[in-house]
C-alpha cells in the first residue's frame, strides 16, 4: 500500500538576509502545526532569482518530534498566496461599492430638497406668509423668510459637498483595489520556487522549518557619516551600509547582515607538487631548487570575508532603489582635532581628526558625508583601516577660519645681465569662531629645476617655521577667538631678462 503523504503550504517570511557583494543568502522561515505521519511542507514564495541548487534546509523543533527525509522544489507561476489575497480584496471593494451606494442615495436626497427649495422661490414670498400667518406679514417676516431660505440652502450645498469628496475618495480606492484585483486574476509571467520540505512526523508537534536559498541582483557598499563638534574637539563617526536589491521580493524585519566574502567563488586547491632537488652548475640549481610557483592567486580565495551585522530592522524593498542601513551609530572617535592651512594652495582651513578605528571589524574603503553640528560640510572619504589602527580623518573646512595669501613686496634689479626679483609673499590666518583653534600653517618655499633661474635666501617670519626634509615649512600657532596671525615668505629670485617664469605670481 502506498504511504499516504499530507500536503500543506505553510506561511512563511524572511528571517534573516545575508548580503555579499552581488549576492545574497536569504532564509525563509514557517512555523508548520503537525499531526504524527508523512508531510509534505510547502514554504513559497521563492523568488525566481533564486539559486534551486543553493537550497538548504533547516529544522528546529518546538513541540514534538520529527525527522527531516528530503528537500525538493517545483517552479509555478502564481504563490498560493495570492488566494488568500484576493478574497480580502474582493472583500474591500464589495464594502467601498456600498458606501459608494450609500452616498449616491443621500447625494439624491441633496437633490430633492434643493428642487422644494426652488419651488418655495417660484411662489410669492406674499402667498407664503399670508399661508403662515393670518395677518399681514411684516418686514420681520419677510427677513426670516429669506433667512429660512438661504440659510437652508447653504446647509444643502455644504452637505452635498462632504458627501461627494467623501464618494471621491472611495472611488479612488475602490478603482485602485479593482487594479489589484485585476493584477491577480491575469494570468502571472512571473515564477516562483515551492520548497517541497519532507518531514516523517513521530509525535505531533510545532516545528520552524527554514529554507535558505542565494540570490541574484544584489549589492552594497559602505558609506559613513561623520559629526564633528569642534567647540569640545570631539568626532563621531557612524557606520553605515547602502543597500540595493531587485531580487523579487521586498526584506522587512529580518535579521540582516552585511559580508564582503564571495560565496559563489569556486574554491581549488592547489595539487601538492613535488620539490625535485638536482645535480648542475649553481647558478642552474638555485633557480631548480625553488618550489614550483601556483598559475592562480589564491590569495582571496577561501577568505570567510567580513561580517557586519546590522541591529535595527530596516526594510529593504525590491525596487532596486539605494536603502542606508546603520551597522553603528555615532561611535565617539578618541584623538585630536587638528586644524591644517596651505594658504599658496586655498583659502580654506582644514580639519582633520588623529584617531583609531574604534570599530571591532575593519573600516573599508567608502565616502563619507561631514556635519559640523547638524549643518552639512562637506564629503570625505577613507581607505581600509584595520581595527585599532592609526589613521588622519578628514574631518571637512573650518567655515569659521580663514586664510589670504598674496604678494606683498616686490623689487627688481640688474644685475650683470640678470634681473633680480626681490619677493615677500604676506599671509593672514584669522579666526572668527568664539573659541581659540590651533592650526598648523603649512608653506614651501620655490625651489627651480632650470639652471637659467636662481633662487636664494629663503626667510619665513615669524621665525618659528621648521623646514622639514620635505621642503615644506610648517608652523603650529594659537589664534585667540577674533584674532588674526600674520606671516610671510621671502626670498630673492634671478633669471635673464628675456626668461618666461612660470610657477609663481609676479604682480
Amino acid at each position: 500500500m502506498k504511504k499516504e503523504i499530507k500536503k500543506e503550504i505553510f506561511p512563511s517570511s524572511i528571517s534573516a538576509v545575508t548580503v555579499f557583494r552581488n549576492e545574497a543568502l536569504v532564509r525563509r522561515t514557517a512555523t508548520a502545526k503537525l499531526e504524527k505521519g508523512s508531510w509534505d511542507v510547502v514554504i513559497t514564495p521563492i523568488p525566481s532569482k533564486a539559486k534551486p541548487e543553493s537550497f538548504r534546509v533547516k529544522l528546529e523543533t518546538i513541540k514534538g518530534k520529527a525527522t527531516l527525509t528530503g528537500l525538493n522544489y517545483t517552479q509555478e507561476y502564481k504563490s498560493y498566496g495570492d488566494l488568500g489575497n484576493k478574497e480580502i480584496l474582493e472583500r474591500e471593494i464589495e464594502y467601498l461599492e456600498s458606501q459608494i451606494y450609500d452616498l449616491q442615495a443621500k447625494l439624491q436626497l441633496c437633490d430633492e430638497k434643493r428642487n422644494f427649495l426652488k419651488s418655495i422661490k417660484t411662489r410669492s414670498i406674499n402667498d407664503v406668509q399670508i399661508q403662515m400667518t393670518s395677518e399681514r406679514p411684516t418686514p420681520e417676516d419677510w427677513k426670516e423668510s429669506f433667512d429660512f431660505i438661504f440659510a437652508t440652502e447653504e446647509a444643502i450645498l455644504k452637505e452635498e459637498k462632504d458627501f461627494r469628496e467623501k464618494m471621491k475618495e472611495f472611488q479612488d480606492k475602490l478603482s485602485e483595489k479593482r487594479k489589484e484585483l485585476e493584477k491577480l486574476n491575469t494570468p502571472s509571467l512571473e515564477t516562483f520556487y515551492f520548497a517541497h520540505v519532507f518531514l516523517e512526523v513521530e509525535n505531533a508537534g510545532t516545528f520552524s522549518v527554514s529554507v535558505e536559498y542565494l540570490v541574484e541582483d544584489v549589492s552594497w557598499f559602505p558609506d559613513y557619516e561623520l559629526r564633528v563638534d569642534k567647540e569640545k574637539g570631539n568626532c563621531f563617526l557612524t557606520y553605515c551600509g547602502i543597500i540595493f536589491q531587485n531580487t523579487g521580493e521586498d526584506w522587512q524585519d529580518a535579521n540582516l547582515t552585511l559580508s564582503t566574502a564571495l560565496p559563489s567563488k569556486e574554491l581549488r586547491a592547489p595539487e601538492p607538487d613535488q620539490w625535485i632537488i638536482k645535480s648542475g652548475n649553481r647558478k642552474k640549481t638555485e633557480e631548480m631548487s625553488e618550489p614550483t610557483t601556483l598559475e592562480r592567486d589564491l590569495t582571496d580565495e577561501g577568505a570567510p570575508g567580513i561580517i557586519l551585522p546590522i541591529s535595527q530592522s530596516v526594510l529593504i524593498p525590491a525596487t532596486g532603489e539605494p536603502v542606508k542601513a546603520i551597522i553603528e551609530h555615532e561611535k565617539q572617535l578618541e584623538g585630536e582635532l587638528l586644524r591644517k592651512a596651505f594658504p599658496q594652495q586655498s583659502p580654506n582651513v582644514f580639519i582633520y581628526f588623529n584617531t583609531k578605528n574604534p570599530f571591532d571589524y575593519p573600516i573599508l574603503p567608502g565616502k563619507v558625508a561631514i556635519f559640523h553640528g547638524n549643518t552639512f560640510n562637506g564629503m570625505g572619504r577613507v581607505e581600509s583601516i584595520i581595527p585599532g589602527e592609526s589613521f588622519l580623518l578628514q574631518a571637512g573646512i573650518d567655515d569659521e577660519m580663514d586664510v589670504t595669501w598674496k604678494l606683498g613686496e616686490k623689487s627688481v634689479k640688474k644685475k650683470e645681465k640678470m634681473l633680480r626679483y626681490n619677493l615677500v609673499y604676506r599671509g593672514t590666518l584669522t579666526n572668527r569662531s568664539e573659541s581659540d583653534a590651533d592650526t598648523m600653517i603649512t608653506l614651501y618655499p620655490p625651489i627651480s629645476k632650470d639652471e637659467l633661474v636662481k633662487i636664494g635666501n629663503v626667510k619665513f617670519k615669524p621665525e618659528g617655521f621648521e623646514l622639514q626634509e620635505s621642503g615644506m615649512a610648517t608652523e603650529k600657532v594659537k589664534i585667540e577667538k577674533g584674532e588674526t596671525f600674520d606671516f610671510s615668505l621671502s626670498f630673492y629670485l634671478e633669471c635673464p631678462p628675456d626668461t618666461a617664469i612660470y610657477g609663481i605670481t609676479l604682480f
